[in-house]
């Protein structure tokens, strides 16, 4: 099966395109939404997807950073910004084309926005050593369902989640089935 870029959306499970999530929502007006939308489009990612992650990642605060040194709107590790070419992570612009730029090249990689995300949040080396599942840290797990929660609309919101378990959310592979790009590949 073979995925276009402009495919790369959500789509409910009567195969109708998904909403753009927090780009459409009322209030979530944001100073940066044009240079997200742009970079979004440049990327060939949706939009909304952005806006979710930076929702998650920063609270649309460029000067946001993280324990573990992430910086800016999309929280670029040095290392990640370097490869993209990112010399200030605190630039808007920079920031979000090497997010949206690296956003883009995991959607590739993995043919899932769940496992997108994943490996956003975790490494995409994390991803791949748990064979290409998202890997059982409850901070990633969190931090998918959030993000696939603020993105999609009421018509595709998935299973109910399973109950809280001490430090974060436990998915299963059916509370992400509305989300896939690809059907599973049963083994």
């Amino acid at each position: 099966m073979s995925i276009q870029r402009s495919e790369y959306v959500l789509q409910n499970s009567e195969g109708r395109r998904a909403g753009s999530g927090a780009a459409r929502r009322p209030g979530v007006a944001s100073p940066f939404a044009p240079l997200i939308e742009r970079q979004a489009r440049a990327n060939g990612v949706d939009p909304g997807l952005v806006h979710a992650v930076i929702r998650a990642e920063s609270a649309y605060r460029p000067d946001a950073v993280s324990p573990k040194g992430a910086v800016g709107l999309m929280q670029l590790m040095p290392a990640t910004a370097r490869r993209f070419g990112v010399v200030d992570r605190e630039h808007p612009e920079s920031n979000v084309s090497a997010g949206t730029a690296y956003l883009r090249l995991l959607l590739d990689r993995f043919d899932s926005v769940p496992l997108a995300l994943a490996a956003y949040n975790a490494g995409e080396g994390a991803v791949m050593r748990h064979g290409n599942q998202i890997p059982p840290y409850a901070e990633t797990r969190g931090y998918v369902a959030r993000i696939l929660r603020d993105y999609g609309d009421a018509s595709i919101t998935p299973a109910p989640v399973s109950p809280l378990y001490g430090a974060g959310l436990r998915l299963t592979d059916d509370d992400l089935a509305s989300y896939r790009l690809i059907p599973a590949r049963r083994r």
